[in-house]
């Protein structure tokens, strides 16, 4: 299915705005809950000191009724015990039995009251009949709270006459550590109490005297939750906890769980902690902070749950929901807007461009087509790209013109040249014509680098029954050198065939006709050279050419030196020397050009006349066609793909 390009670039501008909208929106609310939780954080350390604050007001203001307490108890049993000494005095009217009754009757309605009377004598020993005290212990081990023994502090050389106030503390009938506020007043008088000078002893339990202040920690927690009420902590659950015995003192809010003890102790160390903890299963994670009162030896607790702390994130999430669908259908209808107005100039370029495609660029279609006037009134990069296209269209329509007129031009020249080459190949004799009919067996090859080339061969027979053999290559490449290729072939036979001229004599009078009108100074590379079949005596002249080989029937390799001269045609007034040499019955000479050793593969490396000599070296039984064909398969192999840089021909001969 193919997908247009205003569809593309819609659902690419719709992506783009959620890639940017959705991390944003996602980044907002984590920074709003995160900011939530840190609000409700500090609201309820805030919450925490303000507590805490009147929790420290309500157990001072305890604390000091506790001291006014006990200042007054303090007062009262001094009160009390110099009235009763006062009363002893008064009864001393009274019969012995009478004053033990009224004296005992006192005590014990003071005993009533909480204040418990002990009578001891002059030895520290409590007096039998006297001793109220609701305990039974001995009195010999008990100690004020200085740690001085009680027995010594109530001995009368050592007691006051206004008495002695102290505070014991001992452990009674296995009860535990109690503590007694302790009057002790001597009686002087020794006839009031049997007859002996006695220590009256008042004793009030100090934990009593608490009971009767009228703050109490009870009464400061029972405060507390009145005040809670009035506090903004609205959702939010507050516990006072008894350190000591885990007691839940004060619940205000939701009912929730208490925190791990491990939490709570935290705060003796830490402080005031917070973090997120499960308080109440099915219920998710609750904020809770918590405080160590230490005077009060309390914890306190307020946990808030976050689901609650979060909610006005999820109401923020439902509104960003219909905000983020209304802006995505107007993202739309803009995107599409704005998508119509850049794609409606490419697709009509992409019309245009298909109807280009079917179009006959050499017809008069194609110029109507680009040369109308239809260039676009936009002035941004589509509308160039618009009146480009037209530019470029009309551009193409001129150049295919140029190249079909190229073409056509080309095509009239590979087919004079094609001719050239037939007439070029026509001069040249063909050796398969002369296959039994030649008075000695001869093979050629001639492979040009382009249509027509400048490297030549020739062979006949001359009018005294030899047959020549001739091999050139011309200076230059292509027509000019296919045109003095064909005239060195022309004044060769001339020279050979018609005037009977030796090698030698026949190469200068070749020279001196080419260098007459040789304007660009073009030359030939010559070997001629003159064979008698019957005895295998070759006569020859070498001008500039490369040294052939001569091949034995052993497989022996051999030139055939001497040089006669230099190349040909360059300049005149040359004279040129002819050698003299025997083929013995088998052995074939090779005539080459240098398009064989120079001769060049991928790498720029050159086949050499060395590679050519080995290659010939110790080949048995070879036809001169067979070794044609054996040094042209070599060079194809060793030239790979690189292309031929030079004409390639090859003449080789043997007496039969």
């Amino acid at each position: 299915m193919t997908v247009n390009l205003r569809l593309k670039l819609v659902s690419l501008m719709i992506l783009a705005t959620f890639l940017v909208v959705i991390p944003f929106s996602y980044y907002s609310i984590e920074s709003f809950s995160k900011a939530l939780i840190n609000h409700q954080t500090n609201f309820q350390v805030v919450m925490a000191k303000v507590i805490s604050s009147e929790l420290y007001e309500d157990y001072f203001d305890y604390l000091l009724n506790q001291i006014v307490e006990a200042r007054r108890q303090r007062e009262e049993l001094l009160a009390l015990g110099l009235r009763f000494r006062t009363l002893l005095n008064d009864l001393e009217p009274l019969s012995p039995k009478e004053r033990l009754d009224i004296a005992s009757d006192q005590l014990a309605l003071m005993n009533e009251h909480g204040i418990e009377t002990t009578v001891f004598n002059a030895s520290g020993k409590p007096v039998k009949g006297y001793d109220h005290f609701s305990h039974i212990i001995d009195w010999n081990s008990v100690t004020d709270i200085a740690g001085r023994k009680f027995n010594e502090l109530i001995g009368l050389d050592s007691l006051p006459t206004s008495g002695l106030m102290t505070i014991l503390s001992f452990s009674a009938d296995d009860r535990g550590d109690q503590m007694y506020l302790a009057f002790c007043l001597p009686i002087d008088n020794a006839s009031l109490i049997k007859n002996e000078l006695v220590t009256l002893t008042f004793l009030m339990r100090i934990d009593l005297m608490r009971t009767k202040a009228v703050f109490t920690t009870k009464s400061i927690a029972e405060q507390m939750t009145d005040r809670l009420k009035r506090l903004p902590i609205e959702g939010a659950s507050v516990t006072l906890i008894e350190a000591k015995t885990g007691r839940k003192l004060v619940e205000y809010g939701p009912k929730t769980n208490l925190p791990p003890t491990a939490f709570l102790e935290r705060t003796k160390n830490f402080g005031t902690v917070e973090d997120e903890l499960i308080l109440n299963s099915g219920e998710g994670a609750h904020l809770v902070m918590a405080d160590y009162l230490r005077p009060l030896d309390w914890f306190l607790v307020m946990a808030t749950p976050v689901k609650q702390i979060l909610s006005p994130v999820n109401d923020l999430i439902g509104q960003f929901v219909i905000i983020a669908v209304i802006s995505s259908i107007v993202m739309c209808l803009i995107a599409a807007l704005v998508t119509y107005y850049f794609t409606k100039p490419i697709l009509r370029l992409c019309k245009e461009a298909a109807a280009a495609a079917s179009l006959d660029f050499n017809s008069k279609e194609a110029e109507e087509f680009f040369y109308l006037e239809r260039h676009s009134t936009r002035g941004d990069e589509i509308g160039s790209l618009e009146r480009a296209f037209m530019g470029m269209g009309r551009t193409i329509v001129s150049h295919v013109k140029e190249l079909l007129s190229e073409a056509e031009r080309r095509e009239r020249l590979h087919g004079e040249l094609a001719a050239a080459q037939g007439i070029q190949l026509g001069i040249l004799p063909d050796p398969d014509l002369a296959v039994g009919k030649a008075p000695c067996q001869v093979a050629a090859r001639l492979l040009t680098a382009k249509e027509v080339g400048g490297d030549l061969y020739d062979f006949f027979t001359t009018q005294d029954g030899r047959e020549a053999l001739i091999l050139g290559d011309v200076s230059d490449k292509g027509v000019p050198a296919a045109l003095f290729m064909a005239m060195t072939v022309t004044l060769v036979r001339q020279a050979i065939l018609d005037e009977g001229l030796s090698p030698s004599v026949a190469m200068a009078k070749v020279n001196e006709r080419l260098s007459a009108q040789n304007t660009n100074c073009m030359f030939v590379t010559l070997f001629i050279s003159l064979l008698d079949p019957a005895t295998g005596s070759i006569t020859y002249a070498n001008g500039g050419h490369c040294q052939p080989l001569a091949l034995s029937s052993s497989g022996a390799v051999r030139t055939l030196e001497g040089l006669s001269g230099p190349m040909v045609g360059a300049l005149d007034g040359f004279s040129y020397l002819n050698f003299n040499d025997t083929l013995e019955p088998g052995e074939i000479c090779l005539l080459y050009t240098d398009g064989v050793t120079e001769a060049q593969n991928e790498k720029a490396e050159f086949f050499g006349f060395e590679r050519l000599e080995n290659l010939a070296r110790g080949q048995i039984g070879l036809s001169p066609e067979d070794l044609v064909e054996l040094v042209v398969g070599a060079v194809s192999e060793f030239r790979g793909q690189a292309e031929p840089s030079d004409d390639i021909c090859l003449l080789a001969f043997a007496t039969k």
